[in-house]
């Protein structure tokens, strides 16, 4: 849905629902909004506004709370009227996500009140030598070419066009070439 339609929407329920006697009080709590037969108490949007912000700040931020706080309620109440009573029983995933929560914190608590990040030098080096084979190269890290010719030699712009080694033509090329005309050749892959 759009959002005009969201702001309609709300606009609407503001002006049914929320009443202009803010003060009305029963049981002692103040009703800020209502969608339905919900209500939003002062006591709850207090917890929520933060502390600091100035006069203007902070009402502006406790209208987004009230408006995020009906929306909610709406879709909400959308829902439980559309919904099947299966898509809507969520106590077992509620009780499951719950257990799943709480053991998540218990293992971050575990972890950092066990786990000693300092490791030492000899650990280190105890380490890389009980495991050598795992920081043996596979392959070169390298490819190395050197090629030295004299200043007279002739077509000595050629290598320049090969050095790069993208290709086996290119590798071909400057072996024949050092075969003609290297001083000193090495080739590394």
């Amino acid at each position: 849905m759009n959002k005009h339609f969201y702001t309609g929407l709300i606009l609407l329920v503001i002006i049914t629902f929320v009443s202009c006697d803010s003060e009305e009080v029963v049981q002692e709590k103040v009703k800020v909004a209502r969608v339905g037969s919900v209500y939003l108490y002062e006591e709850v949007l207090d917890k929520d506004v933060q502390s600091g912000l100035g006069k203007e700040d902070s009402l502006l931020f406790r209208d987004q709370l009230i408006n995020n706080w009906i929306e909610e309620q709406i879709v909400l109440q959308k829902a439980e009227e559309v919904l099947p009573q299966d898509a809507k029983d969520v106590k077992d995933r509620l009780e499951n996500y719950r257990k799943s929560l709480i053991i998540y914190a218990y293992e971050q608590q575990f972890i950092k009140e066990r786990l000693d990040t300092a490791v030492s030098s000899m650990e280190i080096e105890e380490y890389y030598a009980a495991h050598k084979d795992d920081f043996m190269l596979k392959d070169y890290i390298v490819k190395a070419l050197y090629l030295k010719v004299s200043k007279e030699t002739p077509d000595i712009e050629k290598p320049q066009l090969h050095f790069k080694l993208e290709q086996e033509a290119d590798v071909n090329e400057m072996r024949y070439y050092a075969d003609l005309y290297a001083v000193q050749f090495h080739y590394r892959s």
